[in-house]
């Protein structure tokens, strides 16, 4: 192709036709140009495509590891309520003659209920971590997206936080208990445990609930994860399905 360009001008030039030779050259130069303008555009559509790659693996792994997530904080709200409502089973035990009309198994089982776990919520984040630690977040291409996945993570510390002061006064609780009651009537209440450990009259259990404190505690302990559930769980699960929809309209089939 080039000679054959080279051989066009020779002519152009031996017959002394500048203004053939000018014209030429212009359209020679369009040429190359045009040439040029296509090469760059497949170059933009092929980087284009392999971006648009990298997002949909991104968004299907994104997609999995948000539903892990979502099932884990429905199974902490799940505990949180359950939890709430133990403790609010406990405090009707300050009433002596509340106290004294319950059976022992029951009051154990209100105990035990209300201390044998702590709620952490522990999402998935490794997919996530790696997208903002290596700069990559920027290739989702939907804003909306990138803004809830920044509002997850900043949550997830606040969320913490709140965790935090709530087992403060899970271990409050746990030490009055250890102090005073007996932990193998109250395990053995919400286990399997022999029976003989639960024949005990309420005379033990009046001890554990002759304590102010101990009933401060229990509704501080009962208000901060009512906050942690309203304030911070549901609002962070209402997040994560509207991610999880954002994902899955974005994911090409």
């Amino acid at each position: 192709m080039i000679k054959i360009f080279r051989k066009i001008r020779k002519t152009l030039l031996s017959q002394g036709n500048v203004t053939k030779y000018l014209a030429y050259a212009i359209g020679e130069i369009v040429l190359v140009v045009i040439g040029i303008l296509i090469a760059l555009q497949v170059n933009n559509w092929n980087a284009s495509k392999k971006l648009r790659q990298e997002e949909q693996a991104y968004l299907t792994s994104l997609h999995t590891e948000f539903s892990t997530n979502l099932h884990l904080i429905k199974k902490d709200i799940a505990k949180s309520e359950k939890l709430v409502g133990s403790l609010g089973k406990l405090l009707t035990l300050f009433d002596a003659k509340q106290l004294q009309k319950t059976p022992e198994k029951e009051v154990s089982i209100a105990l035990g209920e209300s201390l044998r776990y702590e709620i952490i919520y522990t999402p998935n984040t490794g997919v996530l971590s790696d997208i903002i630690s290596s700069g990559n977040l920027s290739k989702l291409s939907n804003d909306t997206l990138r803004q809830r996945i920044v509002a997850f993570e900043n949550a997830l510390e606040l969320i913490k936080n709140q965790e935090e002061g709530a087992i403060s006064f899970r271990t409050k609780l746990a030490d009055h208990v250890v102090q005073t009651g007996s932990l193998r009537k109250i395990f053995g209440a919400i286990g399997k445990g022999d029976e003989e450990l639960l024949t005990a009259t309420n005379e033990d259990a009046k001890e554990i609930f002759n304590a102010i404190t101990f009933e401060n505690n229990i509704i501080l302990y009962q208000a901060i994860l009512g906050t942690t559930q309203q304030g911070y769980y549901i609002p962070l699960r209402e997040n994560i399905e509207i991610i999880i929809a954002a994902i899955a309209s974005e994911i090409e089939d």
